[in-house]
């Protein structure tokens, strides 16, 4: 371990070496057509990738996250310039840690960012989890507003997986509901279970927001996702995260499938 945060501080101030970002596609849940996608970050040391569950936790220790996390919405910002060329209505998102809520910078570096990359803000989305929300609200509301100003939406994720109660929806300003995997289990027990993940989805519709569900890896959850009224699915039933240029090629598929419907329309 010790190897390894030498490593990952060095590969850090190096330029993001053995650093890169993959997406995994989210769907549309009528129509399962490719909408969007999350950015996630991968690190590999000595050949192999580290989950992120292990080097997040160290960026943050060593107070690296949030250099790492403006080469995430640099590369971000840059793939969506090219994946929005193939489906105009495209939106990528990236995850906003606690630590990057303190970097008064940070949402000038943003607007800058998508200058240079010519990508408006409503093709971007900031992912945050509720531990954001409530450990540091001040931040947080000026973060949101920030991004507001710039068109680009917020996402709360992992809703159901800690205490979260319909207060999160209500006190927040998230335009999409993120429901953590954790709840698709719940509603596979039984169908009282069902029922309630489908009020659930029903109260964020009440409150505007969209839902997705992720984590969707059968098609008996694809069938009940579809079912309790979810907008988007994202999960390995569909897609799992793919390198940058297989993201590419998907969307250009799409793109040409949709002209060759157009002509035969």
């Amino acid at each position: 371990m010790s190897n390894m945060a030498l490593a990952l501080s060095r590969d850090v101030l190096q330029g993001m070496q053995h650093f890169r970002i993959v997406i995994q596609p989210m769907v549309s849940a009528e129509s399962g057509n490719v909408m969007g996608g999350e950015a996630l970050l991968r690190w590999s040391f000595e050949g192999n990738d580290i989950s992120p569950e292990i080097f997040i936790p160290m960026l943050e220790k060593e107070k690296l996250i949030q250099s790492v996390g403006r080469w995430v919405f640099d590369q971000t910002a840059c793939c969506c310039m090219r994946l929005v060329t193939y489906i105009p209505d495209f939106y990528l998102t990236s995850n906003v840690s606690l630590q990057q809520l303190s970097d008064r910078q940070f949402t000038s570096f943003m607007k800058s960012t998508m200058e240079k990359y010519h990508v408006d803000g409503s093709h971007l989305v900031a992912e945050m989890t509720e531990s954001c929300m409530d450990e540091q609200p001040e931040e947080l509301f000026q973060f949101v507003n920030d991004c507001k100003a710039m068109d680009i939406k917020i996402a709360l994720d992992d809703f159901g997986s800690g205490y979260s109660s319909l207060r999160m929806l209500l006190q927040y300003p998230s335009s999409v509901i993120k429901l953590d995997r954790s709840l698709l289990r719940e509603m596979t027990e039984s169908e009282d279970k069902m029922n309630f993940i489908s009020s659930i989805v029903y109260a964020c519709h009440r409150f505007g927001k969209q839902v997705c569900m992720e984590g969707v890896e059968t098609g008996v959850q694809n069938a009940l996702i579809r079912k309790c009224g979810c907008d988007m699915i994202q999960g390995y039933y569909y897609y799992r995260p793919m390198e940058i240029d297989d993201m590419y090629r998907l969307a250009s598929i799409r793109f040409s499938n949709v002209q060759q419907n157009g002509k035969q329309g």
